[in-house]
């Protein structure tokens, strides 16, 4: 290594000849030269020939800044290079050696404050005094999204678009359980806009939306106003008060893209009557017990989202004979005997 050498009695020295590489070198901390190989490109300076290397100046930066990169500068002796130090780690140089008496860089800073010292050197790699630039604090935010106002009110279809302005490679994250868990609702990329499909669920929907940015960092959340949505009940046209079969065929009206729904048990089951189409229209044949039927339906979308349950008109059953299929048994009554009269002897 070589230590810095700028006093006149280090100069008054006997000559001493040292191998420094010139490539590949960087500062330490401590104020030392290191070397990288012995077999890289070296210049051979002597303690007599060490000049004095003009100590730089540094332009106060701001005490804190919201950007990862700021850009330092002041001035400095011609043909010198500047090297920078943070917080404690090695020197790394940021301004290659030239004949201008002033200099600029741009500065990488990490999350919190930031302690930076530079030091110039001459052709010969001989280091300035150090000089101590004031403490920047980088206070690191990932910018907010925001977020257009979404209809209030949603029916029949089980999802709605959001959209808003974010900031250029963030991504957007969205919650339904009050911030607990985010799912990403758009990758990265260099948009300012974005949109997306959100699945909704029967009654309020309540969401929050973060940015990240490429480093995963995640922004403020941005509170959704919150979405009512419902499924349209069918209709049910008004079947006959009596059947003397034990089927009817039960009908109405729908959404398209809905399938139908019925329970005998008082909503507490249901099965399926009919598959979700296009239609606006449903009809389904309807097996009865004898005596009173009872029955609900209702309408599920496409998201098993279901409507309020529909109740049908009392439908009584009078037939006699059992059911297709039943196991029941009906006894018919039997030809009545009569007794002969006594024959006449």
């Amino acid at each position: 290594t070589l230590t810095q050498k700028n006093s006149v009695a280090e100069t008054a020295a006997a000559p001493l000849a040292t191998q420094i590489p010139v490539t590949s070198l960087d500062f330490l901390a401590a104020g030392t030269l290191s070397t990288s190989s012995p077999d890289a490109g070296t210049k051979t300076l002597t303690a007599s020939e060490t000049p004095e290397v003009v100590i730089p100046s540094v332009a106060p930066p701001p005490e804190t800044v919201s950007t990862r990169t700021i850009t330092l500068g002041g001035t400095k002796g011609s043909g010198q290079s500047l090297w920078i130090s943070s917080n404690d780690g090695p020197y790394t140089r940021v301004v290659a050696e030239n004949n201008e008496t002033t200099w600029s860089a741009s500065v990488n800073l990490v999350n919190g404050a930031n302690d930076l010292r530079i030091v110039a050197a001459d052709v010969a790699l001989n280091m300035s005094a150090e000089v101590i630039v004031p403490t920047v604090t980088y206070s690191y935010t990932v910018v907010a999204p925001t977020v257009m106002p979404p209809p209030l009110t949603v029916s029949d279809v089980p999802w709605t678009v959001l959209n808003g302005v974010k900031a250029t490679g963030e991504s957007i994250w969205i919650s339904s359980n009050s911030g607990r868990s985010y799912t990403p609702l758009t990758p990265k990329d260099t948009a300012t806009t974005w949109s997306a499909s959100v699945k909704l669920v029967n009654g309020i929907n309540l969401f929050s939306v973060i940015a990240k940015d490429t480093a995963a960092n995640p922004s403020a959340a941005v509170t959704v106003p919150s979405i009512t949505y419902t499924v349209t009940a069918p209709t049910v046209t008004p079947p006959p008060a009596t059947v003397p079969t034990h089927s009817v065929t039960l009908s109405g009206r729908k959404v398209p893209g809905e399938s139908i729904w019925i329970s005998s048990d008082g909503g507490r089951s249901y099965t399926q009557l009919v598959a979700s189409n296009t239609s606006t229209d449903w009809s389904a044949l309807v097996d009865l017990v004898r005596g009173d039927n009872h029955f609900t339906v209702l309408a599920e979308d496409v998201a098993s989202n279901t409507s309020a349950p529909v109740t049908v008109s009392l439908i009584t059953c009078t037939a006699v004979t059992p059911m297709p299929g039943s196991q029941t048994l009906t006894l018919l009554q039997g030809p009545t005997l009569v007794p002969l009269a006594p024959t006449a002897k």
